[in-house]
């Protein structure tokens, strides 16, 4: 009976040795950081077709370091973003909700997460974050703030509206 049981424990070894780990499809050297009191603004650098791409990326505030690299997977793009704590306007701007250290994905590797909203009854630290993956068919720019219209599950809605004051 012990040789069926190592048997069973051999193949189950084997099985998961051969699940294809996930990695990220982005990775980029920062080049420099802008902090303010809502964002961390990254000037990234990415290799694309073997050139050097420089783009802007806007995360929740963490401390970043030139030189550093980090991953990410995807992200809202805007055009013509103006920053009002940096009084700048960046032509081009890829808002992440967060990156990783690593190139493998792993949970334990996430930094500049975004946090969950504190309640008033609840510590922020207790409020799970909820995570939806939607499909943008709309945005609306105005002045103070960016309407999204999307697709979630075969449903549109208005996701809200999310202020320009970064």
């Amino acid at each position: 009976m012990p040789p069926l049981i190592t048997l069973f424990s051999l193949q189950l070894l084997i099985s998961q040795a051969q699940v294809p780990v996930k990695k990220y499809s982005h990775s980029f050297v920062v080049d420099s950081v802008l902090q303010t009191k809502n964002y961390t603004y990254i000037r990234g650098l990415e290799k694309i077709a073997g050139k050097d791409s420089a783009l802007w990326m806007a995360l929740p505030v963490f401390e970043p370091k030139q030189g550093e690299t980090y991953y990410y997977e995807s992200g809202l793009q805007m055009g013509e973003f103006r920053s009002r704590e940096l009084n700048r306007t960046f032509s081009e701007i890829l808002f992440l909700g967060g990156l990783s250290t690593s190139l493998e994905m792993s949970d334990k590797t996430i930094v500049a997460t975004l946090k969950p909203a504190a309640k008033d009854t609840t510590d922020a630290d207790t409020t799970a974050l909820i995570l939806h993956t939607v499909l943008v068919k709309e945005v609306l720019q105005t002045n103070g703030y960016t309407y999204l219209r999307v697709m979630e599950n075969g449903k549109g809605r208005l996701v809200g509206r999310c202020e320009n004051s970064g």
